[in-house]
């Protein structure tokens, strides 16, 4: 009789006229192959942005384009928020306008592969006007716009939108902080605020 173990997935035993035989049989087992695809991309830059200070000191938008890297795939459209309020855009491109002050982003790109990109951020500060100074000059006049006393120039400067720092120069020296008022004697002096 047929002692051996085998695997009875591969082999049987059988007996006949007075002999054992065994006989290989087939195995089948499956493999599962699982390829994993790159997902969907998108990037994000600016358009008519020229930067001052890290404003867009001129009328600027943020362009987004999506990408999809699987053949035969392309992307739907792109959401996302700016300012929390909802953008959105059909086909793989978007341009959105930057309001002044302040612009905050979040954003995503669909595919008709059944994805989306991760989400991407990003913020950016528009500006477009420039900031105002006003100065004041206080002493006693005398003749021909001469003072006949010392002359105290004193200045200030505003922004509807962003911060704004001021520089002064006197008399042709090099642009430094504006501090305080200045204190002008005796002789002509050029006072520069920017």
């Amino acid at each position: 009789m047929c002692e051996w173990e085998r695997d009875p997935y591969t082999a049987s035993c059988a007996y006949d006229a007075g002999n054992y035989y065994y006989t290989l049989g087939t195995r089948t087992e499956t493999v599962t192959h699982t390829t994993t695809y790159p997902p969907a991309t998108i990037s994000a830059s600016l358009s008519g942005c020229t930067l001052v200070n890290g404003w867009c000191a001129s009328p600027s938008s943020l362009v987004l384009t999506g990408s999809e890297p699987v053949s035969g795939y392309t992307i739907q459209a792109i959401e996302g928020t700016i300012n929390g309020g909802g953008l959105g855009c059909s086909g793989a491109s978007c341009t959105v306008p930057l309001s002044e002050g302040a612009n905050a982003f979040t954003y995503w790109a669909f595919s008709d592969w059944g994805d989306t990109s991760e989400m991407g951020s990003t913020s950016q500060g528009q500006d477009t006007q420039p900031p105002t100074i006003s100065g004041t000059v206080n002493g006693t006049t005398g003749d021909n716009g001469w003072y006949i006393t010392n002359a105290v120039v004193s200045a200030s400067a505003a922004d509807a939108v962003s911060s704004v720092s001021l520089t002064c120069s006197l008399d042709g020296a090099s642009p430094a902080a504006y501090t305080g008022a200045l204190t002008l004697t005796d002789g002509t002096h050029t006072v520069v605020f920017s």
